[in-house]
């Protein structure tokens, strides 16, 4: 579909500048959005992905009624090259892709360049009528997924075995009465370069009538001749990709409403990125770090719990182009562009002024859209004093204080969100660098240092990280070589999983109706944007923390949450834990399936804290309010001290409950 490009331009610049002015004077965004609501003259949403039932564009998946990329994801979408590690590639079409509602069509780019779709991916589905969900597993119970009455099966063809998954449908103001968005999301991540079947059977609508399937996908199943070129040219690869491997399975041909395949892509196509700018940037900046500048100094006389705090610059390697994203050599690797200073704030408390050894550095991640100054929070300045702990902190660039625009932009226009990504895999590079450059050059200057002594012991680094924070510890408990225990605090790993279910995503909400308002293209959106998170967020590289390493040693990692948070869901946390392969107490307050269980201590593990709150029913839609769950684990002094004992050179997962942590 061709729209006037001056009048799209136009209307584009027109919404920027509204969004860009709200936020300027500090509307909340969702003041912003309802303000820009488009005139009927402007370009509608998602027009590029209608299709019709059959008689599709050749280049659409074809089983969708009225979506040309649905089911997601799908091997419709794939072809053969040899070049890659999985001997595929993804192939979107760019006459497919979602459009926003000023005419702007995603670009297929970020997609097309893996070898297979995500392993962290959720697949989705729309269905043509009101499904009654009651036979559904949700995330609590993924074992049932596993069992013969399971409405959703999720298969791993090369491996021949059904994969624990959950499966829901979407429940936002925005879903359709008349029509069913269907999930089927894995427990785990998964294996990468595999081939997988998604098949649905069994399900009514909400009137009790069975649902068997749409047009395309019955003639198909049945082998009936649909009269549709583009669908008898897909038969033969349909019965052997899809159809076939269910038979291997068991799965009754007869009872299926729609079934589709996809393959998964290798990790190097999430975290290849980031590794080689890691790998460049240690070697450059060697084991005490490129450069170090201290810009004040404050000493603290009647503070009882800090004697300092110092905010200064580091050097850092950077790997930005002048358009803000990461500039790339010929065979399209990452390139080092120069050199860029990148801000720090340390804490150094009372009791490390006063011990008489240097004291061990905790590097502090923090939460979204908040910055360094975190650690100036009354408990955690009080934890670092009691437990002698020196904490440093950066800012996570493109998901700190002052990104809100950017963050805002990308739900507006996903040709947006790659340059966040990008931003991000900047910050998380100079993240790394900061430990080892604190405890080297920073370490040689007045301000780190008191009667002329090191106040950092550069053997002790460890790392924790809150809520965002928390979500980006397998990242760098993954990538570091010089810091060996990570604390995930109430994190989790899968934002497309993770945001539409926050308490939080409702100030987001609006300015996403406004770009993309058709519901379902949203919803298409949010699953697909996996893709470029798997560059950054922690679920490419879970696997890559307690074995397989992509670097140094075996690191060890504690994971805290809270039960029934709805600030991250304990939907993202029990995946990370199932792809991190974390034990869990054998008295844990909430038994997680798929963990190993231990009794006394641990080297790992996830403890959940039960705050008693009430229950929160599993659901795609964010809860009403906050029950305040989510800042509980970190401020609770049992949690404290379990960590203090897991950040020691031989520390390991005590237990501070006598128990379960209720």
């Amino acid at each position: 579909m061709h729209h006037d490009r001056t009048r799209t331009t136009a209307a584009r610049a027109q919404l920027c500048r509204a969004i860009t002015a709200c936020l300027a004077v500090g509307a909340p965004i969702a003041l912003c959005a309802c303000s820009l609501q488009p005139g009927s003259g402007e370009p509608g949403g998602g027009t590029n992905q209608r299709a019709a039932a059959l008689g599709a564009p050749a280049y659409c998946e074809g089983l969708d009624a009225d979506n040309c990329l649905l089911p997601w994801p799908s091997s419709r979408f794939l072809v053969r090259d040899r070049a890659t590690a999985t001997g595929y590639r993804v192939a979107l079409p760019p006459a497919g892709m979602p459009e926003n509602s000023v005419g702007a069509a995603g670009d297929p780019a970020p997609w097309n360049r893996w070898d297979g779709f995500s392993p962290m991916t959720s697949a989705m589905a729309e269905l043509p009528v009101r499904i009654d969900p009651t036979p559904l597993v949700d995330f609590r119970h993924v074992d049932q997924s596993l069992g013969c009455r399971s409405p959703t099966i999720l298969y791993d063809a090369t491996a021949r075995r059904r994969v624990a998954h959950w499966a829901e449908i979407e429940a936002g103001l925005d879903a359709d009465p008349a029509r069913t968005t269907l999930y089927v999301r894995p427990a785990a991540r998964l294996a990468e370069g595999h081939h997988f079947v998604v098949a649905v059977r069994r399900l009514r609508a909400k009137d009790g009538s069975l649902y068997a399937g749409g047009p395309a996908f019955v003639a198909l199943r049945d082998r009936q001749d649909s009269g549709d070129p583009a669908i008898e040219a897909r038969r033969a690869r349909f019965e052997a990709d899809v159809l076939r491997p269910l038979d291997e399975a068991g799965v009754e041909r007869r009872d299926l409403a729609l079934a589709w395949d996809f393959r998964t892509g290798s990790g190097r196509s999430a975290w290849g990125d980031l590794l080689a700018m890691r790998d460049d940037a240690v070697r450059l900046a060697g084991r005490r770090g490129l450069g170090c500048a201290i810009d004040s100094v404050i000493d603290f006389q009647d503070d009882p719990h800090l004697f300092r705090r110092v905010d200064g610059h580091i050097t850092v390697p950077t790997y930005l182009g002048l358009d803000g994203r990461i500039a790339r050599d010929r065979k399209g690797r990452p390139e080092r562009t120069g050199t860029a200073e990148v801000a720090f704030t340390a804490n150094i408390p009372a009791s490390a002024a006063a011990a008489r050894g240097p004291t061990r550095l905790v590097l502090f991640g923090h939460g979204l859209l908040q910055d360094r100054f975190e650690i100036d929070r009354d408990f955690f300045v009080e934890e670092i004093d009691r437990d002698r702990m020196i904490a440093v902190a950066t800012n996570l660039t493109g998901l700190a204080v002052g990104d809100d625009l950017l963050v805002a932009g990308s739900f507006f226009d996903a040709n947006v969100f790659p340059y966040l990504v990008d931003q991000v895999a900047q910050s998380v590079v100079a993240t790394l660098l900061l430990p080892r450059t604190v405890a080297g050059l920073c370490s040689d200057l007045p301000a780190i240092r008191r009667d002329g002594r090191p106040l950092v012991d550069g053997a002790e680094r460890y790392y924790i990280g809150e809520s965002q924070g928390g979500i980006f510890a397998p990242t760098f408990a993954a990538l570091a070589d010089d810091m060996d225990r990570f604390v995930m605090g109430v994190g989790g790993v899968d934002y497309s999983v993770l945001t539409p279910r926050s308490v939080d995503f409702p100030q987001l909400a609006p300015v996403f109706a406004l770009g993309y308002p058709r519901g379902v293209d949203r919803q298409l959106v949010m699953v697909m944007s996996q893709h470029e998170w798997e560059r950054i967020e922690g679920s490419a590289f879970a696997p890559h923390v307690l074995r397989d390493r992509l670097v140094g040693g075996r690191p060890h990692l504690l994971a805290h949450i809270g039960l029934d948070d709805v600030g991250t869901g304990n939907e993202g946390s029990y995946i990370a834990a199932r792809t991190l392969d974390l034990p869990q107490a054998a008295r844990d307050a909430a038994p997680v399936w798929g963990l190993d269980r231990y009794h006394g201590t641990s080297d790992d593990a996830l403890v959940t804290f039960d705050y008693g709150v009430q229950p929160v029913p599993p659901s795609t839609a964010p809860p009403p309010m906050d029950n305040g769950v989510h800042e509980r684990p970190r401020r609770d002094p049992r949690a404290q001290r379990q960590i203090d004992a897991f950040l020691r050179p031989r520390g390991v997962v005590t237990d501070v409950c006598g128990g379960p942590c209720n």
